[in-house]
Protein backbone atom coordinates (compact mmCIF):
# COMPACT_ATOMS: atom_id res chain seq x y z
CA UNK A 1 0.00 0.00 0.00
CA UNK A 2 0.90 3.40 -0.85
CA UNK A 3 2.40 5.16 2.73
CA UNK A 4 1.76 9.29 2.94
CA UNK A 5 4.69 10.94 2.80
CA UNK A 6 4.94 14.43 5.27
CA UNK A 7 6.09 17.17 4.03
CA UNK A 8 9.27 18.87 5.37
CA UNK A 9 8.89 22.19 7.19
CA UNK A 10 10.12 25.37 5.32
CA UNK A 11 13.53 25.33 7.51
CA UNK A 12 14.68 22.20 6.68
CA UNK A 13 13.60 22.53 2.98
CA UNK A 14 15.53 26.18 2.54
CA UNK A 15 18.38 25.54 5.05
CA UNK A 16 21.26 26.24 2.76
CA UNK A 17 19.71 29.72 1.93
CA UNK A 18 18.99 31.03 5.24
CA UNK A 19 22.42 29.98 6.40
CA UNK A 20 23.49 31.96 4.01
CA UNK A 21 21.26 34.89 4.81
CA UNK A 22 22.18 34.85 8.73
CA UNK A 23 26.05 35.00 7.98
CA UNK A 24 25.64 37.96 5.66
CA UNK A 25 23.26 39.69 8.43
CA UNK A 26 26.01 38.59 10.74
CA UNK A 27 28.40 40.34 8.43
CA UNK A 28 26.14 43.56 7.87
CA UNK A 29 25.89 44.14 11.54
CA UNK A 30 29.42 43.81 12.31
CA UNK A 31 30.12 46.42 9.45
CA UNK A 32 27.64 48.34 10.86
CA UNK A 33 28.52 48.33 14.24
CA UNK A 34 32.47 48.38 14.21
CA UNK A 35 33.05 49.66 10.50
CA UNK A 36 32.66 53.37 11.54
CA UNK A 37 35.31 52.65 14.30
CA UNK A 38 37.72 51.93 11.87
CA UNK A 39 37.22 54.57 10.11
CA UNK A 40 37.00 57.34 12.49
CA UNK A 41 39.61 57.59 16.26
CA UNK A 42 38.92 59.49 19.11
CA UNK A 43 42.37 60.49 20.51
CA UNK A 44 43.84 62.27 23.61
CA UNK A 45 44.55 65.73 22.99
CA UNK A 46 47.13 64.90 25.39
CA UNK A 47 48.56 62.38 23.11
CA UNK A 48 48.52 63.96 20.39
CA UNK A 49 51.00 66.60 18.52
CA UNK A 50 49.95 69.06 16.24
CA UNK A 51 52.25 71.11 14.27
CA UNK A 52 51.59 74.30 11.65
CA UNK A 53 53.37 74.13 8.65
CA UNK A 54 54.97 77.18 7.43
CA UNK A 55 57.05 78.46 4.38
CA UNK A 56 60.78 78.86 4.84
CA UNK A 57 64.54 78.35 4.13
CA UNK A 58 65.06 74.75 3.88
CA UNK A 59 68.75 74.12 5.15
CA UNK A 60 69.63 70.78 3.37
CA UNK A 61 71.68 69.50 5.91
CA UNK A 62 72.08 66.23 7.72
CA UNK A 63 73.77 65.90 11.36
CA UNK A 64 77.07 63.67 11.91
CA UNK A 65 79.71 62.71 14.24
CA UNK A 66 82.81 63.70 13.15
CA UNK A 67 86.49 61.84 15.35
CA UNK A 68 89.30 64.27 15.84
CA UNK A 69 92.61 63.16 13.79
CA UNK A 70 95.65 64.53 12.97
CA UNK A 71 96.08 66.38 9.86
CA UNK A 72 99.12 64.21 9.00
CA UNK A 73 100.82 61.27 10.13
CA UNK A 74 104.15 59.99 9.76
CA UNK A 75 104.88 55.86 10.19
CA UNK A 76 108.03 54.89 11.22
CA UNK A 77 109.23 51.58 9.24
CA UNK A 78 112.41 49.82 9.59
CA UNK A 79 115.41 50.80 7.49
CA UNK A 80 117.91 48.44 9.10
CA UNK A 81 116.72 45.15 10.74
CA UNK A 82 118.36 44.23 14.22
CA UNK A 83 117.48 43.31 17.55
CA UNK A 84 115.65 46.09 19.96
CA UNK A 85 117.99 46.89 23.05
CA UNK A 86 116.75 50.15 24.30
CA UNK A 87 113.05 51.76 24.09
CA UNK A 88 114.02 55.63 24.49
CA UNK A 89 110.71 57.17 24.71
CA UNK A 90 107.29 55.82 25.50
CA UNK A 91 103.74 56.40 23.48
CA UNK A 92 101.63 59.18 23.72
CA UNK A 93 105.04 61.59 24.50
CA UNK A 94 105.68 64.77 22.47
CA UNK A 95 108.84 64.58 20.50
CA UNK A 96 110.87 66.64 18.23
CA UNK A 97 112.22 65.74 14.39
CA UNK A 98 115.27 63.93 15.05
CA UNK A 99 115.44 62.80 18.45
CA UNK A 100 116.01 59.15 19.07
CA UNK A 101 113.54 56.94 20.17
CA UNK A 102 114.29 53.48 19.67
CA UNK A 103 117.87 51.78 19.77
CA UNK A 104 119.16 48.67 17.87
CA UNK A 105 121.61 46.43 17.28
CA UNK A 106 123.34 43.83 14.61
CA UNK A 107 126.15 41.75 15.28
CA UNK A 108 126.12 41.17 11.47
CA UNK A 109 125.79 44.55 10.16
CA UNK A 110 128.86 45.42 12.22
CA UNK A 111 130.57 43.00 10.61
CA UNK A 112 129.43 43.64 6.97
CA UNK A 113 130.45 47.01 7.49
CA UNK A 114 133.58 46.55 9.06
CA UNK A 115 134.98 44.36 5.72
CA UNK A 116 133.20 46.84 3.57
CA UNK A 117 135.16 49.31 4.87
CA UNK A 118 138.36 46.97 4.97
CA UNK A 119 137.96 46.60 0.63
CA UNK A 120 136.94 50.09 0.53
CA UNK A 121 140.14 50.98 2.17
CA UNK A 122 142.24 48.33 0.55
CA UNK A 123 140.90 49.74 -2.64
CA UNK A 124 141.75 53.34 -2.19
CA UNK A 125 145.48 52.25 -1.29
CA UNK A 126 145.49 50.51 -5.08
CA UNK A 127 144.45 53.73 -6.37
CA UNK A 128 146.91 56.03 -4.60
CA UNK A 129 149.69 53.67 -5.59
CA UNK A 130 148.59 53.54 -8.79
CA UNK A 131 148.52 57.17 -8.84
CA UNK A 132 152.50 57.51 -7.61
CA UNK A 133 153.31 55.18 -10.37
CA UNK A 134 151.79 57.23 -13.04
CA UNK A 135 153.33 59.95 -11.90
CA UNK A 136 156.76 58.60 -11.55
CA UNK A 137 156.46 56.92 -14.45
CA UNK A 138 155.74 60.16 -15.93
CA UNK A 139 158.79 62.02 -14.22
CA UNK A 140 161.38 59.34 -15.79
CA UNK A 141 159.71 60.27 -19.23
CA UNK A 142 160.40 64.03 -18.92
CA UNK A 143 164.07 63.14 -17.92
CA UNK A 144 164.66 60.69 -20.87
CA UNK A 145 163.23 63.31 -23.16
CA UNK A 146 165.08 66.23 -21.85
CA UNK A 147 168.69 63.81 -21.85
CA UNK A 148 167.33 62.83 -25.54
CA UNK A 149 167.22 66.95 -26.14
CA UNK A 150 170.46 67.81 -24.32
CA UNK A 151 172.26 65.19 -26.84
CA UNK A 152 170.16 66.42 -29.98
CA UNK A 153 171.76 70.11 -28.70
CA UNK A 154 174.96 68.17 -28.64
CA UNK A 155 174.87 66.65 -31.81
CA UNK A 156 173.91 69.65 -33.72
CA UNK A 157 176.89 71.62 -32.56
CA UNK A 158 178.84 69.03 -33.76
CA UNK A 159 177.06 69.29 -37.61
CA UNK A 160 177.97 73.05 -37.69
CA UNK A 161 181.80 72.26 -37.05
CA UNK A 162 181.76 69.73 -39.25
CA UNK A 163 180.13 71.74 -41.72
CA UNK A 164 183.14 74.66 -41.18
CA UNK A 165 185.93 71.79 -40.82
CA UNK A 166 184.83 69.98 -44.26
CA UNK A 167 185.26 73.74 -45.85
CA UNK A 168 188.75 74.17 -44.88
CA UNK A 169 189.35 70.41 -45.50
CA UNK A 170 190.63 69.07 -42.40
CA UNK A 171 187.99 66.72 -42.54
CA UNK A 172 187.05 63.47 -45.01
CA UNK A 173 183.01 63.87 -47.06
CA UNK A 174 182.64 60.74 -45.26
CA UNK A 175 183.16 61.88 -41.44
CA UNK A 176 181.24 64.94 -42.40
CA UNK A 177 178.28 62.73 -43.80
CA UNK A 178 178.12 60.27 -40.64
CA UNK A 179 178.15 63.28 -38.59
CA UNK A 180 175.26 64.68 -40.56
CA UNK A 181 173.27 60.93 -40.04
CA UNK A 182 174.28 60.73 -36.24
CA UNK A 183 172.47 64.35 -35.70
CA UNK A 184 168.83 62.92 -38.16
CA UNK A 185 168.87 59.95 -36.11
CA UNK A 186 168.77 62.20 -32.47
CA UNK A 187 166.85 64.78 -33.86
CA UNK A 188 164.36 61.84 -35.10
CA UNK A 189 164.34 60.07 -31.95
CA UNK A 190 163.63 63.06 -29.58
CA UNK A 191 160.59 64.02 -32.31
CA UNK A 192 159.41 60.13 -31.96
CA UNK A 193 159.97 60.53 -27.38
CA UNK A 194 158.24 63.91 -27.57
CA UNK A 195 154.78 63.10 -29.63
CA UNK A 196 154.82 59.63 -27.23
CA UNK A 197 155.03 61.93 -24.42
CA UNK A 198 152.40 63.91 -25.67
CA UNK A 199 149.86 61.32 -26.15
CA UNK A 200 151.06 59.50 -23.07
CA UNK A 201 150.07 62.79 -21.04
CA UNK A 202 146.81 62.99 -23.02
CA UNK A 203 146.37 59.72 -21.91
CA UNK A 204 147.27 59.96 -18.13
CA UNK A 205 145.38 63.09 -17.57
CA UNK A 206 142.02 61.06 -18.43
CA UNK A 207 143.26 58.14 -16.84
CA UNK A 208 144.02 59.86 -13.50
CA UNK A 209 140.39 61.74 -13.92
CA UNK A 210 138.60 58.40 -13.40
CA UNK A 211 141.05 57.37 -11.01
CA UNK A 212 140.03 60.11 -8.64
CA UNK A 213 136.54 59.77 -9.66
CA UNK A 214 136.85 56.57 -8.86
CA UNK A 215 138.43 57.26 -5.39
CA UNK A 216 135.35 59.81 -4.76
CA UNK A 217 132.74 57.13 -5.29
CA UNK A 218 134.50 54.74 -3.14
CA UNK A 219 134.40 57.58 -0.44
CA UNK A 220 130.46 58.19 -1.10
CA UNK A 221 130.10 54.36 -0.84
CA UNK A 222 132.29 54.07 2.23
CA UNK A 223 129.97 56.90 3.70
CA UNK A 224 126.87 55.43 2.80
CA UNK A 225 128.01 51.94 4.31
CA UNK A 226 128.58 53.78 7.94
CA UNK A 227 125.62 55.55 7.65
CA UNK A 228 124.04 51.88 7.78
CA UNK A 229 124.94 51.85 11.49
CA UNK A 230 123.04 55.42 11.82
CA UNK A 231 119.88 53.87 10.95
CA UNK A 232 120.07 51.51 14.05
CA UNK A 233 118.82 54.27 15.69
CA UNK A 234 115.28 55.05 14.71
CA UNK A 235 114.60 58.87 15.16
CA UNK A 236 111.77 61.45 15.03
CA UNK A 237 110.54 62.19 11.11
CA UNK A 238 108.70 64.90 12.79
CA UNK A 239 107.89 67.03 15.61
CA UNK A 240 104.31 65.49 16.83
CA UNK A 241 103.34 63.33 19.35
CA UNK A 242 104.52 59.47 19.52
CA UNK A 243 100.93 57.63 18.52
CA UNK A 244 102.21 54.28 18.67
CA UNK A 245 105.03 51.90 19.19
CA UNK A 246 104.77 48.32 18.93
CA UNK A 247 108.21 47.02 20.44
CA UNK A 248 109.46 45.10 23.09
CA UNK A 249 112.61 45.05 24.19
CA UNK A 250 114.58 42.08 22.87
CA UNK A 251 112.35 41.77 19.81
CA UNK A 252 113.84 41.09 16.84
CA UNK A 253 112.33 43.06 13.96
CA UNK A 254 112.87 42.58 10.17
CA UNK A 255 113.79 45.52 7.23
CA UNK A 256 110.73 47.20 6.31
CA UNK A 257 108.30 46.48 9.38
CA UNK A 258 106.06 49.11 10.41
CA UNK A 259 106.75 49.73 14.24
CA UNK A 260 104.57 53.11 15.06
CA UNK A 261 103.33 56.01 13.86
CA UNK A 262 103.35 60.17 14.63
CA UNK A 263 101.09 62.47 14.49
CA UNK A 264 101.76 65.99 13.30
CA UNK A 265 99.64 67.93 15.63
CA UNK A 266 99.83 71.19 14.19
CA UNK A 267 96.95 70.43 11.78
CA UNK A 268 93.66 68.60 12.53
CA UNK A 269 90.69 67.13 10.12
CA UNK A 270 88.09 65.25 11.70
CA UNK A 271 86.75 61.99 9.83
CA UNK A 272 83.23 61.69 9.32
CA UNK A 273 80.83 58.61 9.16
CA UNK A 274 77.70 59.16 7.05
CA UNK A 275 74.81 57.04 6.23
CA UNK A 276 75.57 55.12 2.84
CA UNK A 277 71.89 56.81 1.79
CA UNK A 278 73.50 59.92 1.44
CA UNK A 279 76.51 58.36 -1.32
CA UNK A 280 74.93 60.47 -4.23
CA UNK A 281 74.58 63.44 -2.48
CA UNK A 282 78.02 64.19 -0.97
CA UNK A 283 80.67 65.70 -2.88
CA UNK A 284 84.34 67.39 -2.55
CA UNK A 285 84.16 70.99 -0.98
CA UNK A 286 80.50 70.78 0.71
CA UNK A 287 80.31 73.00 3.77
CA UNK A 288 79.92 72.16 7.37
CA UNK A 289 79.99 73.83 10.54
CA UNK A 290 81.03 71.35 13.90
CA UNK A 291 80.12 72.30 17.40
CA UNK A 292 82.77 71.46 19.47
CA UNK A 293 83.07 72.80 23.07
CA UNK A 294 80.19 75.11 22.59
CA UNK A 295 82.34 77.18 19.96
CA UNK A 296 81.18 76.72 16.09
CA UNK A 297 83.92 76.07 13.49
CA UNK A 298 83.46 76.14 9.88
CA UNK A 299 85.41 73.36 7.56
CA UNK A 300 84.81 71.35 4.30
CA UNK A 301 85.28 68.34 2.70
CA UNK A 302 88.21 67.76 1.65
CA UNK A 303 88.23 63.56 0.46
CA UNK A 304 85.59 61.28 0.38
CA UNK A 305 86.37 57.51 0.57
CA UNK A 306 84.67 55.05 -1.02
CA UNK A 307 84.76 51.95 0.53
CA UNK A 308 81.32 51.51 2.51
CA UNK A 309 81.91 49.67 5.95
CA UNK A 310 78.83 48.76 8.32
CA UNK A 311 75.97 50.86 6.62
CA UNK A 312 78.40 53.82 6.35
CA UNK A 313 80.94 55.54 4.07
CA UNK A 314 83.63 58.13 5.15
CA UNK A 315 84.90 61.78 4.64
CA UNK A 316 87.95 63.87 5.52
CA UNK A 317 87.54 67.55 6.33
CA UNK A 318 88.96 70.63 6.93
CA UNK A 319 88.45 73.45 9.42
CA UNK A 320 88.71 76.94 7.51
CA UNK A 321 90.33 79.50 9.18
CA UNK A 322 90.18 79.26 13.22
CA UNK A 323 90.21 75.24 14.59
CA UNK A 324 89.78 74.00 17.95
CA UNK A 325 93.27 74.76 20.48
CA UNK A 326 92.65 72.00 22.52
CA UNK A 327 91.76 68.34 21.09
CA UNK A 328 92.68 65.22 21.70
CA UNK A 329 93.11 62.70 19.06
CA UNK A 330 89.87 60.54 19.35
CA UNK A 331 87.69 62.78 20.64
CA UNK A 332 83.93 63.28 18.66
CA UNK A 333 82.48 66.49 17.89
CA UNK A 334 78.86 67.25 16.43
CA UNK A 335 79.06 68.26 12.43
CA UNK A 336 75.97 69.73 10.24
CA UNK A 337 76.84 68.87 7.41
CA UNK A 338 75.29 70.73 4.14
CA UNK A 339 74.09 68.86 1.09
CA UNK A 340 72.84 71.78 -0.66
CA UNK A 341 72.18 75.42 -0.84
CA UNK A 342 69.49 76.81 1.51
CA UNK A 343 65.70 77.37 -0.37
CA UNK A 344 62.35 78.62 0.17
CA UNK A 345 60.02 75.69 0.39
CA UNK A 346 56.82 74.59 2.39
CA UNK A 347 58.10 72.88 5.56
CA UNK A 348 56.37 69.89 7.83
CA UNK A 349 57.90 69.67 11.30
CA UNK A 350 59.25 65.86 12.08
CA UNK A 351 57.57 63.32 13.71
CA UNK A 352 56.88 59.63 14.42
CA UNK A 353 54.09 59.55 12.00
CA UNK A 354 56.87 59.21 9.19
CA UNK A 355 57.26 55.41 10.52
CA UNK A 356 54.01 54.28 9.63
CA UNK A 357 53.15 56.57 6.24
CA UNK A 358 56.66 56.34 4.66
CA UNK A 359 55.11 59.99 4.61
CA UNK A 360 52.46 59.75 1.86
CA UNK A 361 49.69 60.50 3.80
CA UNK A 362 49.15 62.12 7.30
CA UNK A 363 45.88 63.83 9.12
CA UNK A 364 45.22 67.64 8.56
CA UNK A 365 43.10 69.33 11.03
CA UNK A 366 39.56 70.70 10.29
CA UNK A 367 39.46 73.80 12.30
CA UNK A 368 35.49 74.13 11.17
CA UNK A 369 35.20 70.26 13.09
CA UNK A 370 38.51 70.39 15.35
CA UNK A 371 38.75 66.91 13.44
CA UNK A 372 41.74 65.64 11.51
CA UNK A 373 40.98 63.69 7.99
CA UNK A 374 43.48 61.89 6.43
CA UNK A 375 45.02 63.51 3.33
CA UNK A 376 47.46 61.97 0.65
CA UNK A 377 50.46 64.15 0.42
CA UNK A 378 54.41 64.04 -1.31
CA UNK A 379 57.51 64.58 0.64
CA UNK A 380 60.85 65.56 -0.68
CA UNK A 381 63.92 66.51 0.86
CA UNK A 382 64.42 66.01 4.78
CA UNK A 383 66.76 67.82 7.72
CA UNK A 384 66.83 66.95 11.41
CA UNK A 385 63.93 69.22 11.83
CA UNK A 386 61.80 69.25 8.54
CA UNK A 387 60.48 67.42 5.65
CA UNK A 388 60.14 69.69 2.67
CA UNK A 389 56.66 69.78 1.32
CA UNK A 390 56.04 68.83 -2.61
CA UNK A 391 52.33 68.34 -2.67
CA UNK A 392 49.06 68.02 -0.72
CA UNK A 393 49.96 70.96 1.87
CA UNK A 394 49.73 74.42 1.97
CA UNK A 395 51.27 76.97 4.93
CA UNK A 396 49.05 77.21 8.15
CA UNK A 397 47.84 73.94 7.77
CA UNK A 398 47.60 71.90 10.92
CA UNK A 399 49.14 68.08 11.11
CA UNK A 400 48.83 65.66 13.16
CA UNK A 401 52.28 64.08 13.61
CA UNK A 402 52.90 61.73 16.42
CA UNK A 403 52.83 58.08 15.64
CA UNK A 404 49.83 56.65 13.17
CA UNK A 405 50.86 52.81 14.80
CA UNK A 406 47.31 51.32 14.22
CA UNK A 407 45.99 54.11 12.10
CA UNK A 408 46.02 52.16 8.67
CA UNK A 409 42.38 51.76 8.11
CA UNK A 410 41.15 54.87 9.51
CA UNK A 411 39.91 58.23 7.74
CA UNK A 412 39.22 60.69 10.41
CA UNK A 413 40.68 61.16 14.15
CA UNK A 414 38.66 62.74 16.85
CA UNK A 415 40.28 64.79 19.43
CA UNK A 416 39.09 64.55 23.39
Amino acid sequence: MDKKIPKKPFYQKHWKALSAGSVLAVLLGYWLVFGEVTKSYTLKKAHSRLVVVKKGEFQDFIPVRGTIEPRKTVFLDVVEGGRVSEILVEEGTIVKKGQSLVRLTNEQLLLEISNNEASVARTLNDLRSSKLNMEFNQLNQRQNLLSLHFKLREEERKLKRSLVLIKDGFISEEEHLKQQEVYQQTKNEFELKQAHFRRDSVFKLTQLADMQKSAQNMRENLAFVRKRLDNLVIKAPVDGELASLELEEGQVINYGTRIGKVNNLDNYKLRLGIDEHYIPKVSKGLRTEVYYADSTYEGRLRKIYSEVKDGKFYADMDFIGKSPAKVQVGQTARVRLELGEPMQSVLLPKGSFFNATGGRWVFVLDPATGKAHKREIRLGRENSMYYEVIEGLSPDDQVLVSSYEGFEKVEEVRFE
